[in-house]
């Protein structure tokens, strides 16, 4: 039985068209192809959705399929929303001292943080490496200005 050629090439495009809608192909072509280039270095915060931190008041795990690639790192978001957001506007609502803890940060040590201890303060999401940590962070007086001040210290000296 002979197929009519123009039947197919229609049934061809709304089989493409229903498998994008289906399947919430959601990430966007040049994103994959930057992560499978090798572009990314690392996950950015754990996999934790940067912008929900912001938006929904919560430490969120981000989905694998919702990421974008930026500054070298893998930032994955739990809804399209806050990803859309972030691809937007990327700088406000990274983590400040790149993820690092930010009470260690203002005593100039550099600490991986745990991105389930953390606060958004005056627009900025700052992490810490745990309770005791979040807990002086939140009681120290002129954290950030010391915080501030050490991490453009540290990325200076990096860059020499």
């Amino acid at each position: 039985m002979k197929q009519n050629p123009k039947i197919s090439k229609i049934a061809i495009f709304y089989a493409i068209i229903a498998f994008g809608l289906f399947t919430n192909q959601t990430t966007l072509p040049k994103q994959e192809e930057k992560a499978k280039e090798g572009e990314v270095k690392t996950v950015a915060i754990m996999g934790y959705d940067t912008v929900a931190y912001f938006t929904q008041k919560e430490a969120v795990k981000g989905k694998k399929e919702l990421f974008v690639v930026w500054n070298q790192k893998l930032w994955l978001f739990s809804n399209l929303k806050n990803r859309d957001l972030f691809q937007a506007s990327p700088e406000k609502y990274v983590p400040q001292y790149g993820g690092q803890c930010a009470f260690a940060m203002s005593t100039g040590k550099k600490v991986p943080a745990y991105p389930e201890r953390w606060s958004v303060e005056n627009g900025k999401l700052y992490l810490n490496s745990n309770r005791f940590a979040s807990f002086l962070w939140s009681i120290v007086p002129s954290r950030v200005e010391k915080a501030d001040k050490n991490w453009q210290a540290l990325q200076s000296s990096s860059k020499k």
